[in-house]
């Protein structure tokens, strides 16, 4: 009975030993510790602080907390540990998506673009982002968004009040926007003059077609 009470005093110091090992500068022994962390108090710890980023990754991959995933998103000053933060199903603040979609880089851009599903957001990257290929990026993930949109009222305000003529496009595209009135007064008044040419397509009342062409 000694030899195992004694077994088990020492298993439980080499654990309390290796309750910080995640603090380590050594990167195998950092990550190690990450990996078997399953408290989200510690993960937290974890993700803030250390120093190695192959264990804030883990930490930011294993947590659920989504204020502190917002946090590491954002600010994190390691490439891959944000994409990790965007990238976890426990983070869905679209806020947060659009913010690393304007502010990020590379891959983390592509991360937040893909996870935003808000329409105006999105417009926003289309219309602000200072780089064209990003521009594009967000015009993709637009495409995909609006096409899923079923809600005629939603595809209206799009259609109406988006900055970006290629969201507004999409969204006179979508067959569940049906709107005669709508359609009228942006075949009519819209900026864009695909908007324009896309709304007049779908009025069926040739009356009205027929005066808008004039």
């Amino acid at each position: 009975l000694f030899l195992l009470f004694l077994f088990f005093v020492i298993r439980l110091a080499l654990a309390y030993l290796r309750r910080n090992d995640w603090a380590s500068s050594d990167h195998e022994k950092a990550v190690r510790a990450a990996k078997r962390t399953c408290n989200e108090k510690q993960l937290e710890i974890i993700v803030k602080s250390a120093k190695i980023p192959g264990a804030r990754m883990v930490a930011a991959k294993k947590m659920t907390n989504p204020v502190i995933l917002a946090d590491v998103a954002k600010h994190d000053t390691e490439r891959l540990v944000r994409e990790y933060a965007v990238n976890n199903k426990h983070l869905t603040d679209q806020k947060t998506f659009e913010y690393v979609a304007m502010h990020g880089n590379d891959q983390v851009v592509y991360a937040a673009i893909q996870r935003l599903t808000d329409p105006s957001a999105l417009a926003n990257v289309a219309q602000n982002h200072p780089d064209s290929f990003i521009q594009g990026k967000a015009r993709d993930r637009i495409k995909v968004v609006i096409s899923a949109v079923q809600s005629p009222d939603k595809l209206m305000d799009i259609a109406r009040n988006s900055i970006d003529p290629f969201a507004r496009e999409q969204a006179v595209k979508n067959t569940y926007f049906d709107d005669q009135s709508v359609l009228c007064e942006l075949a009519q008044k819209d900026s864009s003059e695909r908007v324009r040419a896309e709304a007049a397509a779908k009025i069926t009342d040739e009356k009205t077609l027929a005066a808008i062409v004039k």
